[in-house]
């Protein structure tokens, strides 16, 4: 198991995509998600990549994230060989379903993971 991505919830996505653009010195991938209603700048560094989010609709999870806790990391992600090996001992919030950069992730239960949002990616 490795770690796949950080994925960092922000208000202002322009700003920030700006600003970790230069930090990070790589240009990132754009992506819309219509159906979770989000936009997501993923930049892929070395050895990680990193998931900026920022919801289209206020009916989004990231929105009320955002709402309740304002900008800040909202989940890690980790690369797996296959998701169902870990779901019994850990019990998925989602449905297995197509991630932004891998064919099958899921978030498992907050729960079984003393509150830290994990998110399974299959390899």
């Amino acid at each position: 198991m490795k770690l796949d991505h950080v994925a960092i919830a922000v208000n202002d996505f322009e700003e920030t995509v700006n600003s970790y653009r230069k930090l990070f010195g790589v240009e990132p991938k754009i992506e819309v998600d219509e159906g979770r209603g989000l936009r997501i700048a993923v930049f892929s560094l070395e050895n990680v990549r990193i998931e900026v989010m920022t919801p289209m609709r206020e009916d989004t999870a990231i929105s009320k994230f955002l709402k309740k806790r304002g900008n800040g990391i909202h989940h890690l992600a980790f690369k797996v060989k296959r998701l169902e090996d870990y779901l019994k001992d850990f019990p998925p919030i989602t449905p297995i379903e197509k991630g932004i950069t891998a064919p099958r992730v899921v978030f498992l239960d907050l729960d079984s993971t003393h509150r830290i949002l994990i998110e399974l990616v299959e390899d």
